[in-house]
């Protein structure tokens, strides 16, 4: 049933209806803890659906990746590397909707990156730590850091 959703359902060419509800049946499953180490391995697989061509596509990816980072031991960026996430959020701008769900959706997702409460150690983050993620984000892509400064 899995690979019957991911490999023919998730790539469904015909229907971006599909395509959504394919994401939408994984981001379900996952509410089922049990699920997990089942799901983990497989959600890569969804993650090229990030760069898909319609909105609804790449909207239920992004709540998939914001209900993939609320629970433990799974990271977002192991489904959609971050480099995607920032080069989609790019895109949204160009695409004439900075603002639009997806651009908003990707900022949330995206902010506890760039406006973190604590680092690693469980210590809190100075200015400087912030300002230094803003200028790497702004130096390294600065299509990205307009549209989620705009949103964020």
């Amino acid at each position: 049933l899995l690979n019957l959703i991911i490999a023919k359902h998730a790539s469904d060419a015909t229907s971006s209806n599909v395509r959504a509800s394919a994401v939408v049946a994984m981001q379900t499953l996952l509410e089922e803890e049990k699920t997990h180490a089942v799901l983990r391995p497989l959600l890569p697989s969804l993650g090229n659906l990030i760069h898909d061509k319609t909105d609804k596509v790449r909207l239920a990816v992004v709540k998939l990746l914001l209900h993939v980072k609320k629970i433990r031991g799974m990271k977002y960026y192991h489904v959609v590397p971050a480099h995607h996430l920032l080069v989609r959020l790019e895109d949204e701008g160009y695409r004439g909707n900075p603002t639009g769900p997806v651009s908003v959706a990707l900022t949330d997702l995206l902010s506890n990156s760039f406006f973190p409460l604590s680092n690693t150690k469980n210590k809190a983050v100075t200015m400087t730590d912030i300002i230094n993620r803003t200028l790497r984000l702004l130096t390294d892509n600065p299509g990205a850091a307009l549209v989620f400064y705009r949103n964020a």
